[in-house]
């Protein structure tokens, strides 16, 4: 498929490994790793069921990256091929070879493709995707962040279901929920199985009103989905379960988002919005402030909930799931007594 990227820039020889190295990255790795691999049933799983590895975005410099791979050796998953030449601006590799990797693994027999890690240069390979014939088998991509861009594509182009679920970096991290990984694991084994995740809060009087809503699930990182916009790859929001997530932006820049969204029509036919985790460097109550009057302003139902995105929980959904949000009986916390429900 070496011919699908005859037209790029030229390559930049220069040592930068993604625009995106959050707080995140520094950290002291194996806590994860090590919770869950004590654990028989994720022991098996991970050193079982094969996963090829990919880095279609940014990637950490090549040894740390060799790194993380040492300290996985003992799982099924299969990296791209190293790789020692010319990189990209913003990226360990360069886009060829991003594009090359994401179009072997599509075209293996193996199913799920893992990505390493987000960043910045997913949506860069969207054009060349676009070019190629759909493959006759589909494949689940696993990622979230600056994947988002894939999902869209392959969710809306191809029909496929992937997951927006945690990274292949992150099972090394020291700052990542064990559950995110273990949620992973029961969707992948039990295909169909319903899920169900509570602590829903109600953000609205349609919200507050509403007994269920049904939709399929779609969304992701915001400031991704918001570049889709008249684009081939432009997000389908219509009758749609919306669950949106970012990091690392400032309130405002949220409100001006969700108003462009607004603006461009993207809110109006929509089932509900669910505004995840949006982790900021500014104040959280401003944050909650700002997601709060937001939600005031749409005329659909407009849900919190803190544990999908890039802080400590990150609980996989999949895109295109038929999806349900109802009030939940057993509820501890009265403040949020919604569920969503799907199945995985």
């Amino acid at each position: 498929m070496k011919h699908l990227f005859k037209i790029f820039i030229p390559l930049i020889s220069v040592s930068l490994f993604g625009c995106q190295q959050h707080k995140c990255d520094q950290q002291t790795p194996e806590v994860v790793y090590h919770t869950v691999m004590n654990d028989e049933s994720f022991h098996n799983f991970i050193k079982n069921q094969k996963f090829n590895v990919i880095v279609p975005a940014s990637g950490f410099d090549l040894t740390k990256m060799q790194s993380v791979k040492e300290q996985l050796n003992q799982t099924n998953l299969h990296f791209s091929s190293d790789y020692i030449g010319p990189v990209e601006l913003f990226h360990v590799y360069s886009d060829v070879k991003r594009l090359n990797d994401l179009v072997d693994v599509i075209n293996d027999d193996n199913t799920y493709i893992w990505c390493f890690k987000g960043g910045y240069g997913a949506q860069k390979l969207v054009p060349y995707l676009d070019q190629m014939k759909q493959p006759l088998k589909s494949k689940i991509i696993i990622g979230y962040s600056d994947i988002t861009a894939l999902h869209l594509f392959m969710n809306q182009k191809w029909g496929w279901k992937t997951i927006h679920g945690p990274m292949v970096f992150e099972l090394v991290s020291s700052k990542k929920d064990p559950e995110n990984f273990k949620y992973l694991q029961k969707m992948i084994q039990n295909p169909g199985q319903l899920i169900s995740y509570d602590s829903l809060v109600p953000l609205n009087k349609e919200a507050e009103n509403s007994i269920s809503v049904q939709g399929q699930l779609t969304g992701g990182n915001l400031t991704v989905l918001l570049h889709t916009l008249k684009t081939p790859n432009e997000i389908i929001t219509k009758n749609k379960i919306i669950i949106l997530e970012d990091v690392f932006e400032k309130p405002y820049r949220i409100d001006r988002s969700i108003h462009h969204l607004l603006q461009a029509g993207k809110l109006r036919d929509a089932k509900a919005i669910i505004f995840a985790d949006f982790s900021t460097e500014d104040s959280e109550d401003l944050m909650s402030q700002t997601l709060k009057n937001l939600a005031l302003k749409l005329k659909i139902p407009v849900f919190r909930w803190k544990k999908c995105g890039h802080g400590y929980h990150n609980f996989p959904f999949v895109y295109g799931a038929d999806a349900l949000i109802s009030l939940n009986n057993n509820a501890v916390d009265s403040k949020a007594p919604y569920e969503l429900k799907f199945f995985g």
